[in-house]
């Protein structure tokens, strides 16, 4: 038995580091981090960032003029104000006009022949941008300008790790129970990666790990191996707390960490409620021992979250009992 226990745990452990390795891949694209918002949703729709340039009153005017020919429509051109255009853009337009694949864009942003002509917005490179100190300045910041956040090897790393763990303390009677966590642990390094690149948990990610969670507990209630009420419950009073916390300090726990906790607090319930006691007093515990480290109150506490989960989901696992 001791054999076939280790074979399933390093083989637990090498298909996390598997799963790591491609998330990481996946992180290293920074394809989650978003752009700044402008106030006006509509500008972009009316004029596409690759159209606007150092003057933007001056792109505006050109890029509608190319919006409108472009779809033909002739009394929107009409209407727009054309006529604006200066020599500059006639002469540009006059360049590119032998390209018969040239787009619109193209044709304003041509290459440049004089000291003026043609500029366009340089492409930002990582790095340009410091993270900002308080949590208000998130909501504006451009995330594409932030650091790079280096090759995150430990993303690899925890998730071998968290897999084996999981493995080795739900070898017993509840070992149906890694159907939910294996993708919980997965998807949470995941989401801690990201939640310390840019102080934010993507909420869509959380909905696809929530309804999975959601439908785990579901089938382990049925097969009689999860408590429904203990998980509702723990679920029910995670979010009133939290959300309440949010609430009363908005600077304090993000509306991601307010999603999360249900979700951690639901996997944990349907074994016992119990559990997720010591999941929030490590989670506090780390974030505090971080604050005090680095002197700083302000930190992305999903990966605390996420790390408290899973030490009391193995402890869960240990006992082997479902109250």
């Amino acid at each position: 038995m001791t054999t076939t226990f280790m074979i399933y745990v390093v083989a637990a452990a090498l298909i996390g580091a598997l799963i790591g390795e491609l998330m990481r891949r996946q992180l290293a694209r920074l394809s989650y981090r978003r752009r700044w918002e402008e106030p006006d949703d509509t500008i972009e729709e009316i004029f596409p960032a690759s159209w606007r340039t150092e003057e933007p009153a001056h792109n505006h005017v050109s890029g509608a003029c190319a919006l409108a020919e472009e779809r033909d429509d002739i009394d929107a051109a009409a209407s727009a104000p054309c006529h604006r255009r200066t020599a500059t853009e006639s002469t540009r337009s006059e360049e590119s006009s032998g390209d018969a694949q040239a787009s619109p864009a193209a044709s304003l942003t041509g290459a440049a022949t004089g000291s003026d002509q043609g500029k366009s917005t340089p492409e930002k490179k990582y790095g340009d941008a410091a993270y900002p100190e308080t949590w208000e300045d998130w909501d504006t910041i451009d995330e594409t300008t932030l650091p790079h956040p280096g090759p995150r090897w430990w993303v690899t790393i925890a998730t071998g790790v968290a897999f084996a763990a999981l493995v080795a303390c739900f070898w017993g009677p509840i070992w149906p129970h890694l159907a939910l966590w294996l993708p919980f642990a997965a998807i949470s390094v995941w989401l801690s990666a990201v939640d310390l690149d840019v102080r934010r948990i993507p909420l869509g990610v959380q909905a696809i790990l929530g309804a999975w969670c959601l439908g785990a507990g579901i089938a382990l209630v049925a097969t009689d191996h999860a408590n429904l009420w203990s998980g509702l419950i723990s679920a029910v009073v995670a979010f009133a707390v939290f959300f309440f916390l949010n609430f009363y300090n908005p600077n304090g726990l993000g509306l991601g960490d307010v999603v999360y906790m249900p979700i951690i607090a639901w996997s944990l319930g349907i074994i016992n409620f119990v559990f997720l006691i010591p999941a929030v007093l490590v989670s506090c515990f780390l974030g505090l021992l971080l604050a005090a480290v680095t002197n700083t109150k302000h930190f992305a506490f999903g990966p605390y979250l996420a790390v408290g989960a899973v030490i009391s989901a193995c402890c869960a696992g240990l006992t082997g009992v479902v109250v």
